[in-house]
């Protein structure tokens, strides 16, 4: 948002509301985050899918050649970049109730999603532009255009970006809210919100070379996350399974 949206705003005004809004979500409980979640959840699915078809006329399959020309460590290097990039949100329903497949069915539908967004922006840009650009799915859609006449969408339709990465925020929240202690678990998440606050925007959000390194940097912050949430949650996951086990017993 700070570096394409309000450029000059300062980035404390953009995250304080973020953080007060994910402080009440998270309060509400889980049920209002599905609820909202399920409300707008065709819209951030259905309208992807129909820019992407819009954008495959600028696809240039000159881009993908020439083909097997890539290390295999290059490739498996991307396919662990990609894996960890796609699986580790889905940590944060570890501790909700379902059986499992319905999870299945939404991580396959986000990572066709996924590669579909990936061959589109390969294609369009080729391999070189799109390395060099840091958000290229962002800089794709200023290349629509509707009736030849109405141009800069992006805007509007990058907003669908903003609502995924405020529900992924919601959910590692909550996730991090139940781990607390529950004695203390409010005053702890909100001192926790306190800090996110104050790091994101006077140390992060005012310094462009330390959120560019963040950014490049995402998939080993991942990997850490899972280390610090995704092994407590795991665990925590297979103790109430046993309790429940042995309660019906």
């Amino acid at each position: 948002m700070t570096s394409f949206f309000l450029i000059t705003t300062p980035p404390f005004y953009v995250i304080f509301p973020f953080i007060l809004i994910i402080l009440f979500i998270v309060n509400k409980g889980i049920k209002n985050i599905g609820k909202v979640a399920e409300s707008l959840f065709w819209f951030c699915i259905v309208i992807p899918i129909i820019i992407l078809i819009v954008l495959y006329q600028y696809v240039d399959l000159n881009n993908f050649y020439p083909i097997l020309t890539t290390k295999t460590s290059n490739i498996l290097y991307s396919a662990l970049i990609f894996g960890t990039l796609s699986s580790v949100p889905n940590l944060f329903l570890l501790n909700i109730k379902n059986s499992g497949k319905n999870i299945i069915k939404i991580y396959s539908l986000s990572v066709f999603t996924l590669l579909l967004i990936s061959i589109i922006i390969m294609g369009v840009f080729g391999p070189e532009l799109s390395v060099i650009y840091r958000y290229p799915e962002y800089m794709m859609l200023k290349k629509i255009k509707i009736l030849s006449f109405i141009e800069k969408i992006e805007n509007i339709v990058s907003v669908i970006w903003i609502i995924d990465g405020f529900f992924m925020v919601s959910m590692a929240s909550h996730t991090i809210y139940e781990l607390l202690p529950k004695k203390h678990n409010k005053k702890i998440g909100i001192l926790l919100a306190a800090i996110m606050f104050y790091v994101t925007s006077f140390i992060v959000g005012q310094n462009y070379i330390t959120r560019l390194s963040l950014y490049y940097k995402t998939p080993i912050i991942y990997l850490i996350g899972f280390t610090l949430i995704g092994i407590p949650l795991f665990i925590k996951t297979k103790k109430l399974k046993q309790s429940k086990n042995i309660s019906n017993n």
